[in-house]
């Protein structure tokens, strides 16, 4: 039984970062016939993935815009590229990374430039919990995910255990993301309320006996998004990065609400994958791929435009 789950897993994974419909993979792996095993869904994602590249090519023929995926998996990202873009080019400023090309170096804007390195200089800051901005922060943090619940000695293990933290403080939790990750999570609990709290208390769908922890995953969420964008570069490089450089200047919290969408995405993820803790990078991945093809999309011109945006907001 277990192998049919892993199996069930992986080729969602695939339906997603090829931006299929994952409902293939469901039935057939449900009753397959002996000796077939998930055959018939790696034929139709095959069948369907050459259909999406011969389109691709065919867009290309005609001078049509196109842009490459940048998709975090190297053999996925392998496998999109054309032949010529595979291998690196060493010693240029088209470096391959993980299969991805990084793209030549551009000029920003003033206004570009301004947003890129404010933003950049939030990055780094590690979580102090002897600096009197840090723990105001933590301290606003549980007051929005429990109002009205005085934080005390006696039910603050509880209660941040409750949220989703691994330690019995947070504050061993923000080593990945640092002071960064906690802001995050207090923008997304302090502007898209209904949200986080839908979210945190896992309100929606058949959930898994072993949930992700809500707090960790807030943490990676802000991890993989400074990777995603490519922030740790001077200019980003990669397509992902350059088209949230578009939207930064008159955007200027479009981090934080790419954040909250991120949230979003990576719980409806986690229900459809039907996954439990043990999974939890596999449903990482799978947010990755799909956030970074919407990202890529010529027509991505805000935050507002990715389809999850709007469950932030639902009432």
């Amino acid at each position: 039984m277990a192998p049919k789950k892993v199996d069930t897993l992986h080729l969602l994974l695939v339906a997603r970062i090829f931006g299929l419909d994952p409902s293939v993979c469901q039935s057939p792996l449900g009753s397959p016939r002996p000796g077939e095993g998930g055959s018939r869904v790696w034929q139709h994602l095959l069948g369907s993935f050459v259909f999406q590249w011969a389109a691709w090519l065919g867009q290309l023929m005609v001078g049509a815009r196109t842009r490459v995926l940048a998709l975090g998996g190297s053999f996925a990202s392998t496998l999109l590229l054309p032949p010529h873009a595979r291998a690196p080019i060493r010693g240029g400023p088209h470096q391959v990374r993980g299969g991805v090309p990084a793209l030549p170096p551009i000029k920003l804007s003033e206004p570009q430039e301004r947003s890129l390195k404010l933003l950049q200089t939030r990055i780094d800051p590690l979580f102090e919990n002897e600096k009197a901005e840090h723990k105001a922060a933590l301290v606003e943090l549980w007051e929005l995910a429990y109002p009205g619940r005085v934080l005390t000695e006696e039910v603050e293990v509880a209660g941040w255990k409750k949220m989703g933290w691994q330690g019995k403080h947070p504050s061993s939790d923000f080593r990945g993301g640092g002071f960064f990750a906690l802001e995050n999570l207090v923008y997304y609990a302090r502007t898209y309320p209904r949200s986080f709290q839908r979210i945190m208390r896992k309100q929606e769908g058949r959930r898994a006996e072993w949930e992700y922890p809500f707090g960790a995953a807030g943490v990676n969420i802000t991890v993989l998004l400074i990777s995603i964008l490519d922030l740790r570069k001077e200019i980003p490089s990669t397509v992902a990065g350059r088209a949230f450089l578009n939207i930064l200047p008159e955007h200027p919290t479009a981090f934080e609400d790419l954040y909250c969408v991120t949230f979003e995405m990576m719980d409806a993820n986690w229900l459809e994958l039907k996954a439990s803790y043990m999974e939890f990078n596999v449903v990482l991945q799978a947010t990755r791929a799909e956030l970074e093809r919407h990202l890529c999309q010529p027509s991505f011109s805000a935050v507002s435009d990715l389809p999850a945006f709007a469950r932030l907001t639902a009432e």
